[in-house]
């Protein structure tokens, strides 16, 4: 499991397996997933504080069903808005997090980027999507630069605190600010969840964090090019 002191779980798998079934079989999903531990709680987490468990539990139960559609409006770095229904047509893989984020977000921005590299021209067909749960700090300069650093494919998007709580709900993410020694020093639990989002909007599958670059790449092919895995 990741925490904000590091990884040490040294097999990582997705956590969920059912589609939305507008675009993928379910029985191309049991394929593709059979080795994945089922469940519908989101058990795998970023940094957390005292009570998180709770909240997370908590969250986990209301959890949106595999097939929801997700809602959302937030910004880019360019300024513009983008809605969850602009990004249709595309797989969507969406991490939130933020970019003083010590370890946790940059690990898992670079797994999504490695399997990006390993679909090859199937990665035209993947969106990937970081949104920052930091406007304060995350400025859009900000925000560009840093995942620059992973591929530049990943679009970076923020908003303020009413449409990040919006799109949280939507993806079932919990986050909060936890205060450091000073007003700027604060850190963010959040939790530690990919989600993947059909090309038709509908919540298809949650990767742990921790799922490992090749079987995040080989799900997503198979789900991609099903005749072709």
């Amino acid at each position: 499991m990741a925490t904000g002191s590091g990884r040490s779980s040294p097999r990582r798998r997705p956590i969920s397996r059912r589609t939305d079934g507008s675009v993928v079989c379910w029985r191309l999903l049991l394929g593709c997933l059979a080795a994945a531990v089922v469940g519908a709680s989101l058990p795998s987490h970023g940094h957390e504080a005292p009570g998180a468990g709770r909240d997370r539990e908590a969250a986990a139960a209301a959890a949106p069903a595999f097939g929801t559609v997700v809602d959302f409006e937030l910004t880019d770095v360019g300024g513009n808005h983008v809605r969850a229904v602009d990004l249709r047509r595309r797989w969507l893989l969406i991490f939130f997090g933020y970019t003083s984020c010590p370890d946790l977000c940059p690990t898992t921005l670079s797994d999504i980027a490695g399997a990006l590299a390993q679909l090859g021209p199937l990665a035209a067909q993947v969106q990937p999507v970081f949104v920052s749960i930091d406007p304060q700090r995350d400025t859009p300069s900000a925000l560009r630069d840093y995942v620059q650093n992973f591929d530049a494919r990943i679009l970076p998007l923020s908003g303020n605190a009413e449409q990040l709580a919006r799109a949280a709900g939507s993806f079932g993410v919990v986050f909060y600010k936890v205060p450091g020694p000073t007003p700027d020093e604060y850190t963010f639990a959040h939790n530690a969840i990919v989600t993947l989002v059909g090309p038709e909007g509908g919540i298809v599958t949650r990767f742990s964090s921790e799922t490992p670059v090749d079987d995040l790449a080989r799900a997503l092919r198979r789900l991609i090019d099903p005749a072709g895995s």
